[in-house]
């Protein structure tokens, strides 16, 4: 249960496809600490693999955080443009 928000960080995942679940796990425990997290994809982490399909982390991870996937930062700054 959230108690109060702690911040905003950046959660960035790359192409180590074996340890992606466990970034996502990551990414939950964070989240329910209150933390706001912006993830960060690499092009690399949105290859399909035998690891599963790079548009099925890409929504597994929009779902933990509540927020679009960045594929490049100057999306994130764009976005942060647009929103001002």
């Amino acid at each position: 249960m959230i108690t109060e928000k702690k911040g905003c960080l950046a959660f960035a995942v790359c192409g180590s496809f074996c340890t992606l679940e466990d970034a996502l796990g990551a990414a939950q425990a964070l989240t329910a600490q209150g933390w706001t997290l912006l993830p960060v994809m690499s092009f690399a982490a949105q290859q399909d693999t035998r690891f599963g399909t790079g548009e099925s982390w890409r929504q597994r991870l929009q779902a933990v955080t509540g927020h679009p996937v960045l594929d490049t930062l100057l999306t994130a700054k764009s976005m942060d443009c647009q929103q001002r």
